[in-house]
Formats: structure tokens, sequence, C-alpha cells
């Protein structure tokens, strides 16, 4: 069904092909229920608007080959998480058969939540009309401006979104997710003062009292060989990196060896036989990812601490990474000493 009505995105490689299910149910909902001059309001994630896995949603073809656009937004991204302890930001989606010129933009209103009322206070109302003193409303548009795209963008006004479209287009940097480490109390690693050879460094390990996997802090002694300092988003301020990274992970990969695959057990034991102990020491926790990473490596000879999301890309002496949630800025990352 997802097939037959364009709901994906057209690209093969995953990420791209993922769909949340809401958007196929929202789809056959105005397909089988809706009335030819009806409007069809749903509540749905914000990035339904702007993912490329959404591409082909966007379009909201029907079975019949028709199609229905979106004429109005109502953006709660600003509200004080009213779905606590959710925290996705969710947008109100008004939809009707009448033609949009999305090039031109539609209007979004955005509802902040003022200040010294909580979101659980709001919440005790079952009616917007008594909380609404709670809240301020601002009016942007929301449009298309990428030639060949349905990602929309916001803007204060259409010319402003004309100007959006003179920078628009396809990017020359082939966008990728990072590097997957999984779980973190087991790959995240801090340096401690306790002084080991210069080949080798005290570490202890990430805790999360949030983690799925509980696994107690301890000070281990390992190898620097593939030891690297990891970067995470939070670190990426525009333009550049805000600390000296905190974390090391091991990564027993080569570039001279198969780029997807670790190299193997046998050779990991001969060059970092303590690393290669301490992967043997948790390996039914890290198997325990085996289902999920085997879906992105793909089904080839590999060892049990593989690692998803791992390619000739992960071998690059320069970079520029990007967040790819919260704050749009990027920062160019080149090769650091290790340790």
């Amino acid at each position: 069904m997802c097939l037959s009505r364009h709901l994906f995105s057209g690209d093969r490689v995953t990420g791209g092909i993922n769909l949340n299910i809401c958007a196929l149910i929202t789809n056959v909902a105005a397909d089988n229920w809706l009335k030819k001059d009806g409007v069809l309001g749903f509540l749905m994630p914000q990035n339904l608007l702007l993912l490329q896995t959404y591409e082909g949603f966007r379009n909201f073809y029907q079975s019949d080959g028709s199609r229905l656009y979106f004429k109005k937004i109502f953006d709660w991204t600003k509200s004080g998480h009213p779905f606590k302890p959710v925290q996705h930001k969710f947008l109100t989606y008004f939809i009707n058969s009448k033609k949009s010129d999305y090039p031109k933009g539609i209007p979004v209103t955005i509802f902040h939540k003022n200040r010294g009322v909580t979101i659980e206070t709001i919440n005790k109302s079952t009616k917007y009309s008594l909380v609404e003193e709670h809240f301020t409303q601002t009016n942007q548009i929301i449009g298309q401006c990428i030639k060949g795209s349905t990602i929309f963008t916001y803007a204060d006004s259409a010319e402003e979104l004309e100007s959006f479209r003179l920078i628009s287009g396809k990017s020359y940097y082939v966008g990728r997710e990072g590097v997957e480490f999984y779980p973190q109390e087991l790959f995240l690693l801090q340096a401690t003062d306790r002084k080991a050879d210069k080949n080798s460094v005290y570490l202890k390990n990430f805790q999360n009292d949030r983690s799925k996997y509980k696994i107690p802090e301890q000070t281990l002694l390992l190898e620097k060989k593939y030891l690297h300092p990891l970067i995470k988003g939070i670190n990426i301020e525009r333009y550049h990196v805000s600390d000296d990274p905190s974390f090391v992970v091991p990564f027993p990969y080569e570039a001279e060896h198969s780029m997807r695959v670790p190299i193997p057990l046998k050779t990991l034991r001969s060059n970092s036989p303590l690393l290669a102990k301490y992967f043997l020491n948790f390996q039914k926790i890290i198997e325990s990812q085996t289902e999920y990473n085997d879906r992105i490596i793909g089904k080839q000879e590999k060892e049990f601490y593989s690692l998803a999301r791992v390619g000739e890309y992960s071998f690059a002496e320069n970079y520029v990474a990007f967040r790819d949630n919260t704050k749009w800025q990027a920062a160019v990352i080149s090769n650091v000493s290790n340790m």
C-alpha cells in the first residue's frame, strides 16, 4: 500500500526507506472517510515536513491518483511539551483537496507557552479556550523552496521564502549518520588520572541511570591503538567544535582491511589483546545489538563487535560534521592526535 501510494522517499538506503506508520494511517483515513470538500486535521511529528524519509508522503496521493494538500499548520514545538514525558515536536496539520501554492507558502501559527505556568497545570484543562491566556501566538509561513523536493522551510514572509530559493539546492556533501556506539556504557570511555605506559591508558566507562543495559562503572586498562576521540552532536557549534572530546571509543577497524567489517578477532587478539578481552567479557551484551546491526550492515562475514554505519566514508581525513536535531549548525573536523 505504501508503494502504490508513493509514500516512500525513493531512497534505497536505510533511513530514506523508513516510514512512520502514522503517515500511512493518515493517508488511508483521508482516502476512506474524508468528504470531497472536507478538511482533515491531524496531530503528528514536525519531522514529517522536514525529513527526506517523508518525501513521498508530503505529496499525499490518494488511491484514485488525486492529491490532498496542506492548508495550514499549528506549531506546538514551543508549547512546553504538552504530551510530557514524550519529547517529540508536534504540529497540527490541516489538509483538503484544494490545491495549495507551496512555493508561495501556507500559514503556520506557532504557540509559545508563557513563563510562570507549568504544562502539567495547563493539561488539567480539556479546552484550549480555558488556557489560551498562557500562550502567545506568532505567525509565519511554511513553503517549499528546494527544486525537486517536497521538504518544507519556515519563513517570515513569501519574500523571505523566495530569497531562500536563491540559495537552496542539492548539497555537494553526502550526508550520513555517524557511527553508532551501543551500548554506550560499554563503548563510551573516559580517561582517568591513573598513569600507564605510553601505549596504554586507564579508562572508566560511561554511566547513565536510564540505560537499558546496566554495566557497572569500572576502571580498565586498554591499548591506545584502536581508541579514537568521539565527537557528539552536542559538541558541534556553528563553525567549530565546542570542547575537546570527553569520550574515546574503541574502533577496531583499519582502512586496509574490508572497510565495512572490523578486523578479525584473531588479529585483534594479536594487536590489542586487552581490548579483545574486554569485548569477549561483554560478548552477550554486544550481541544483543546484533539483529539491529545486521539490518544496517548487511549479511556478510563479521565479528560480534561490528558497529553500525561504518564504511569507506569512516576513514576520511576531513569531515563537515553537522547536528541532525535541535540546532542546525556545522563544523569542519579534521584528524586529531590519538590520545
